[in-house]
């Protein structure tokens, strides 16, 4: 006997859902291995009143329980911006197979909560949390709601793939002959039907896809923006009764103009007589201009305490630097707000500026809407090149930008009616440096050695914050487990490094190794692995089912070095051939060669992108299976004859 569900769409809209039925065996037949498939409906309604835009956006979704593995799918979230994004006719329940028909169980109790974000703009997002009740197999859960929102201009993406497997997903733009709005495609392309339909003056345009798989993560890859497809609502131009046509936002000048609004009465006031003192008493320690810019980035690192935290349109505007500096805290903006107006005092134009992280995938080009940039930063233009300076990150080098921002499109305010778009750069393979060098000695029980590492760049920079988040008494085992190698039994003792609050210097770290039962000592014969450190064993790239990029969180230059003193009546038999590969994204180079009375092994390895592009993994993973292949190479000493 077959079995129809009857989902019970409904909406309040101009143009209503209609009420799909749905096979059960059918859908079992083409989602075999689901334990739950979705149904996601959303509607833009969009209009003009007087010479406001108005637009409210609907959501329902369903979700059909097929296995006890997805009743985890009855704690949910639903994320709102009060005075952005207002929640309006919030409903869920729950329909209970019954029978031949289905109970109603409404969920009447949830819980408001404010999220905590480090880079938002509007750290004030805020979610409703809650439980559908009695979630069974077969059970139906619906979740209807509607947004207001007080700037359309500002519209999140809608998905066309979930983490569940869909039936069916649609996005509606419904409008009337006052707003010609049009959408904007990301990630990777999927089958999708478009129609259109008018009514008199009001149009519908709606996006179709069914059937479509879930959407599956990979680990070390970009935020699922990249790949994941979606579109992007926006607004072409709309129509008021007293301005007529009102471009909305097309290019990267009418988003500056938007955005610019939020900073037209930043920072007029006369700066406050103790910070006029500061900033004279750092021109007297600067000599030259670069020094004077790094030493105010410095202090507003060193003095002022990051705090996310805003409220309504808060979460766009800046607040005044006198009052950032008396209070000495401040999320992203205020940061940037102090630094530019202390520059200004010192005689060094500064410029606040707008900036994507590395989570967003767009250009201004691309999307020129608020969504392209979540984060602001400081720029300053010195020695023919910019400097962003971003003081949110407390003990970052003067010089680099944050890890999160490389590559990434910076929108710099210079006027009222003069801006910038300028590319921040990624930082150079070479600018970060791991050098681990290891002088072993062998004795009866296996090897002895000394270690000494040198970091500097973002491998420094984000061992140190890593630092910051444990206790002093867990600094040590910290260390012990990075410095450790060869295999478990490896022991770390006389740990020292120095020049964590030296920004500039590379951090060095020092200690002394014992490793047992390492080096065999066989018939007055030596075997021996010189590979202690074999960390691109986990660099392999699957690709069995994956087509996303493999990202990188900076680049990197690795180096190790293994100096075995050889034991005297001993001498070296063969010895492994070298390896090399140079490549734009990628290289290595692996050698022994001997040196006086030690056998030293070099093994050294860049990646000079952020990003690996799918169409490169074949060649990575070969290059890949030959290091790997190196790391079986046995080394024999063998005693010498008389």
């Amino acid at each position: 006997m077959r079995i129809y569900l009857y989902l019970l769409f409904s909406c309040s809209y101009t143009f209503s859902l209609s009420q799909p039925k749905i096979n059960l065996t059918d859908i079992r037949q083409r989602f075999p291995e689901a334990s739950a498939v979705m149904l996601n409906e959303e509607i833009l309604n969009l209009d003009v009143a007087g010479d406001k835009l108005t637009a409210t956006r609907s959501h329902i979704i369903q979700y059909l329980i097929l296995e006890e593995k997805a009743f985890g799918l009855a704690e949910r979230t639903v994320t709102y911006i009060p005075g952005f994004f207002e929640l309006a006719n919030f409903e869920a329940s729950t329909y209970v197979p019954n029978g031949r028909s289905y109970k109603k169980l409404k969920v009447t109790e949830w819980e408001d909560k404010n999220r905590i974000s480090n880079m938002f703009f509007f750290d004030d997002v805020k979610y409703r949390h809650f439980v559908f009740p009695g979630v069974q197999k077969g059970a139906i859960l619906e979740l209807k709601y509607t947004y207001t929102s007080l700037d359309p201009t500002i519209q999140f993406p809608f998905h066309f793939q979930e983490s569940v497997p869909l039936i069916k997903s649609s996005f509606t733009i419904n409008h009337t002959d006052k707003v010609r709005p049009y959408v904007r495609f990301f990630g990777d392309t999927i089958q999708r039907t478009y129609t259109e339909e008018t009514k008199g003056k009001l149009f519908s345009k709606t996006w179709l896809v069914k059937d479509v798989k879930e959407w599956k993560g990979h680990s070390n890859s970009p935020s699922i923006q990249y790949n994941l497809p979606h579109l992007f609502p926006l607004i072409k131009e709309y129509k008021t009764e007293t301005k007529g046509w009102v471009p909305g936002l097309n290019t990267a000048k009418e988003l500056y103009a938007h955005n610019y609004a939020f900073l037209k009465d930043l920072n007029v006031s006369n700066p406050d007589v103790s910070l006029t003192r500061l900033v004279d008493s750092l021109k007297q320690k600067s000599p030259s201009q670069e020094d004077l810019v790094r030493n105010i980035y410095y202090w507003v690192q060193d003095n002022m305490k990051y705090i996310a935290f805003e409220d309504g349109l808060g979460g766009f505007v800046p607040r005044q630097a006198n009052d950032i500096f008396r209070k000495r805290y401040g999320d992203c903006k205020d940061m940037a707000s102090v630094l530019t107006f202390m520059y200004k005092q010192a005689g060094i134009p500064a410029y606040v500026c707008w900036i994507g992280t590395r989570d967003l995938p767009y250009s201004y080009a691309e999307l020129p809407a608020p969504n392209a940039d979540n984060h602001m930063i400081a720029a300053v233009y010195v020695k023919n090149s910019w400097k962003f300076l971003d003081a949110t990150a407390r003990y970052l080098p003067y010089g680099y930008p944050s890890g999160f921002i490389q590559g990434k499109e910076a929108l710099i305010s210079i006027s009222p009616d003069s801006f910038q778009v300028v590319k921040v750069p990624v930082m150079p393979y070479r600018e970060n440096i791991r050098f681990d060098s290891t002088y072993i000695t062998l004795n009866n029980e296996g090897m002895k050695g000394n270690i000494s590492m040198k970091m500097e760049g973002y491998n420094k920079y984000y061992l140190i914050e890593r630092l910051l988040l444990v206790k002093s008494h867990e600094k040590n085992e910290m260390f012990e487990n990075m410095l450790s190698r060869g295999s478990n039994k490896c022991k770390i003792t006389g740990i020292k490094y120095k020049n964590t609050d030296e920004r500039e210097k590379p951090l060095l770290i020092s200690a002394e190794m014992e490793l047992k039962d390492y080096a065999k000592l066989i018939d007055d014969n030596w075997y021996l692995n010189l590979n202690l450190d074999r960390d691109y064993l986990s660099y392999k790239i699957d690709t069995t089912d994956r087509n996303i990029s493999r990202e990188f969180e900076h680049t990197f230059y690795d180096k190790h070095v293994y100096a075995l003193e050889i034991p005297k009546g001993y001498k070296i038999g063969k010895l492994p051939n070298s390896l090399s590969y140079k490549g734009e994204d990628f290289g290595y180079q692996i050698n022994y060669k001997m040196e006086g009375n030690k056998l030293v092994y070099r093994f050294e390895l860049y990646v000079n992108t952020l990003l690996l592009d799918k169409k490169e993994f074949k060649e990575w993973n070969s290059h890949l299976d030959k290091i790997v292949q190196t790391y079986k190479e046995t080394i024999v000493l063998e005693k010498k004859t008389l």
